[in-house]
């Protein structure tokens, strides 16, 4: 390989989007993706994940292992009750319609992960909508809808989401001022989003906040939307994500990941580093508690990462206060070693149990300062029961906040899509990584693609 090449891949050609030979090549303090179309000629463009540090720390997590995605975005319909002028999927235009009921259900029967995504246009203008939840809950899932909160502003609409048997929703929240909205969505929401919130919060189901943050609108309510989260016990993840360059007034290179990063760290006053070391805690907290499952299959997507914070009376403390981050993974890295997916479960717990890594793990995560945030966060919640919901937020409530960018035709690396932990349903055609997907349908070629 050349200098600065740090390995080979393939990627997509930005005028084609036939599959072509590329070079991944560290810069300038920054990486690139340089492609190789024999068509179009050679082209360069930032990867997806352009910071070096992040790259490389994820490169040594991310393995290429080709498993199963743990999640399966299910399209309901094409239509909206929305036309936001930043729509990634052109909701209400061209074809709209609803996606056959039975080609759901075959989809969802044939997916060997463990959660489907309810996904449109917006999935709530399903008639039928508490009815397909009831039947994917039948077959084992953890369901959870995407949506833009209008109808959840409906308390009897939550109260009948719940009955279904959802577990999590998704919502659409950009800002806490209405001319955000107006400029973002085109219309005034902010209303009825924080009655979705309220709603969602009376019966007890989770919520993450998904803000994309656009130039020259919502840039500045980084740290307002934090301070506004962790006040909702139930918001269990904020996601800030810049623009995806597909669908209406697609935004090429004017926000990335990186500069999203950048000023996530600077508004809530923490380190890349902090992204870096809670990013390889969850990875490997959640490849061992699969492998003790005995499924091959991902978790944490590869074009994110995400730190923690536990809430504390009225405020909050990052992980590292009561915890030494670098050893703990150190000691999960050896953990999650240790697991057999070739023997029993049985087998696994016990070879875990007597061995000095777990000894180690659980000596450094229990300590004096736990016991005594754990204590407090009780004591505080003693006092305010409209916090309660249930043993564990009595004790230890985290938010996660996510930082991440969906990859265009100009950024995928397609290595990347190996470790994907998200796809979309293709009925009897199987499955793509989510990226991919509405990449190809965006540009026109998807039905070009499942032909082939």
């Amino acid at each position: 390989m050349k200098a600065g090449v740090i390995k080979n891949t393939k990627c997509l050609c930005p005028q084609c989007l036939e599959i072509v030979d590329a070079e991944v090549i560290e810069r300038d303090g920054k990486i690139w993706l340089k492609k190789y179309c024999q068509k179009d000629g050679t082209s360069e463009s930032l990867h997806l994940t352009s910071k070096p540090n992040i790259y490389h720390a994820l490169a040594q997590i991310h393995r290429d292992r080709s498993a199963i995605p743990e999640g399966l975005i299910l399209k309901l319909t094409t239509r909206c009750n929305q036309n936001c002028h930043y729509c990634f999927t052109s909701a209400n235009e061209k074809d709209v319609f609803d996606y056959d009921q039975a080609k759901i259900f075959e989809s969802a029967e044939n997916f060997k992960g463990d959660v489907i995504y309810f996904s449109g246009g917006e999935p709530t203008l399903r008639s039928d909508l508490f009815a397909i939840i009831r039947k994917i809950k039948k077959c084992g899932f953890k369901t959870i809808l995407f949506t833009n909160g209008k109808k959840l502003s409906d308390p009897n609409y939550v109260a009948g989401l719940k009955k279904a048997g959802i577990d999590a929703v998704i919502l659409q929240f950009d800002s806490l001022e209405e001319a955000d909205y107006i400029k973002i969505r085109g219309e005034a929401l902010l209303d009825d989003k924080i009655k979705a919130i309220n709603n969602l919060n009376a019966y007890s189901i989770y919520l993450m906040l998904y803000v994309n943050i656009i130039e020259e609108i919502n840039t500045d309510k980084i740290k307002e939307l934090f301070d506004f989260a962790l006040k909702k016990n139930n918001v269990r993840i904020l996601f800030f994500n810049p623009l995806w360059n597909i669908g209406r007034q697609a935004s090429y290179g004017r926000l990335n990941s990186a500069a999203m990063l950048d000023m996530v760290c600077e508004a809530l006053r923490v380190k890349e580093e902090y992204f870096i070391d809670c990013a390889r805690l969850s990875t490997y907290i959640f490849e061992i508690l699969r492998k003790l499952r005995l499924k091959r299959g991902i978790k944490e997507p590869p074009c994110s990462v995400s730190c923690y914070f536990l809430r504390h009376a009225n405020g909050y403390l990052s992980l590292d206060y009561f915890i030494d981050l670098k050893k703990i993974v150190l000691y999960l890295k050896a953990i999650e070693q240790r697991i057999d997916l070739k023997k029993s479960r049985l087998f696994n717990i016990l070879r875990l149990i007597f061995s000095r890594d777990l000894f180690l793990f659980l000596a450094g995560i229990f300590n004096r300062r736990i016991f005594r945030v754990c204590l407090h966060n009780l004591l505080f919640n003693l006092r305010n029961p409209s916090r309660f919901q249930g043993l564990y937020f009595m004790f230890f409530n985290v938010l996660s906040v996510m930082v991440g960018q969906f990859p265009d035709k100009h950024t995928l690396d397609l290595s990347l899509t190996k470790t994907c932990n998200m796809h979309t349903a293709l009925g009897a055609k199987g499955s793509l990584p989510t990226c991919l997907y509405e990449i190809y349908r965006d540009a026109g070629k998807l039905e070009q693609y499942l032909t082939q």
